[in-house]
């Protein structure tokens, strides 16, 4: 497979390409979720996409650099060795599902809305928005997809703080 290079650098970009395949979603169940797992190391490989699957649906994104996003759809057969990005091929890859604790609270919940989040630098002046996260809210807890500075993160409580602006796919924005 050929490295991609189609990321994505804003809000506004990603909402133009999966706005609507992101509302499609909701009302829909997170049935399970797989990751990139180094089987030397026995853990999450968090450069690889990060792979969510809603019944037959299959959302796949990943973080690179420190603001450019990722999303494709029914792209990842989980039936071969990691490879989305087409560069870790010698790496000793397998898909994992539901290995990491953040995604079980999340798991046959009902999804009610997607945030694309902005970082808001404080300093300097002239700095810009970065786009920082995908959360999703569910009827018993969030999930995010963060940037944790040019690979995946995960966690299972909602992004707050000053620093923080959401755009969410239902509608409206929000400032923490």
């Amino acid at each position: 497979m050929n490295r991609r290079t189609d990321f994505l650098e804003s809000v506004d970009a990603v909402l133009k390409k999966d706005a609507d395949s992101l509302r499609e979603l909701i009302g829909s169940k997170l049935t399970d979720v797989w990751l990139a797992w180094h089987t030397d190391h026995d853990e999450w490989f968090s450069d690889e996409a990060v792979v969510f699957r809603f019944g037959q649906r299959q959302l796949e994104a990943c973080h690179i650099q420190i603001s450019q996003l990722l999303i494709t759809w029914n792209t990842v057969d989980l039936e071969q060795p990691p490879s989305w990005l087409g560069c870790y091929g010698e790496m000793p890859l397998v898909w994992q599902k539901d290995r990491h604790p953040s995604i079980v609270p999340a798991l046959n919940a009902t999804l009610e809305d997607i945030a694309m989040v902005e970082y808001l630098p404080q300093a300097p002046a002239n700095s810009r928005e970065l786009l920082y996260a995908l959360e999703f809210k569910f009827d018993s807890g969030s999930l995010s997809m963060y940037n944790a500075l040019d690979e995946n993160g995960l966690k299972s409580e909602p992004l707050s703080g000053p620093e923080y602006r959401k755009h969410w796919i239902a509608g409206g924005v929000e400032r923490q």
